[in-house]
């Protein structure tokens, strides 16, 4: 009584249809709980992204920024340079060079010559001397080696004579012993 179908309180729905029904409610519980869940975090996620994109925009601003100040000083730093060269080469154009000048140029020339010629030709002879070091170096090397081949090889064979003379006093020694075991003459044991 007032129980509906199958007795199980469905109300008038059969089993398959209650578990629909339980379905949707359940999903539709569920999708508003987890609506309810995102809308937060998706705030914070836009929010996140409009400060990374602030920073990412402060940064290019603060990169065209030094660009534009590191071009200006190159500027400046080729200005004056140039100005600085213009200036000398004016003193030197209107400098009047008596002959004395043009003498001690000279040989201020020639004496910065001969200190060139005379380095060229130390570096020239160290780098020989190393050279022939090395040669030195390498002979004295290969020498020891053979040396040393050669003192090993007289060891070597100094010890196979020591060993083949041991071994061959040992064979006198036991042919001795023998002997003495042997009867002394075959005529006396008849």
């Amino acid at each position: 009584p007032g129980r509906g179908r199958g007795g199980l309180g469905l109300k008038g729905m059969s089993q398959a249809q209650f578990e629909g029904e339980v379905d949707k409610a359940v999903t539709a519980k569920v999708a508003t709980v987890l609506l309810n869940t995102m809308r937060p975090l998706k705030r914070v996620l836009y929010e996140q992204q409009k400060k990374i994109e602030a920073l990412r925009k402060e940064k290019n601003t603060e990169i065209a920024a030094e660009k534009r100040i590191a071009a200006r000083l190159s500027n400046n730093i080729k200005q004056g340079l140039l100005t600085h060269l213009k200036t000398d080469v004016d003193m030197e154009v209107q400098r009047v060079l008596t002959p004395q000048d043009l003498i001690r140029a000279e040989k201020s020339k020639k004496a910065l010559a001969k200190k060139l010629s005379h380095a060229k030709a130390a570096k020239h002879q160290k780098d020989e001397q190393e050279k022939r070091s090395d040669v030195r170096s390498a002979v004295k090397h290969s020498m020891n080696k053979a040396l040393n081949g050669v003192y090993e090889a007289e060891k070597k064979a100094k010890e196979a004579d020591e060993q083949q003379a041991s071994q061959a006093r040992l064979k006198r020694e036991r042919e001795q012993q023998q002997d003495k075991q042997r009867p002394s003459s075959p005529s006396s044991s008849s």
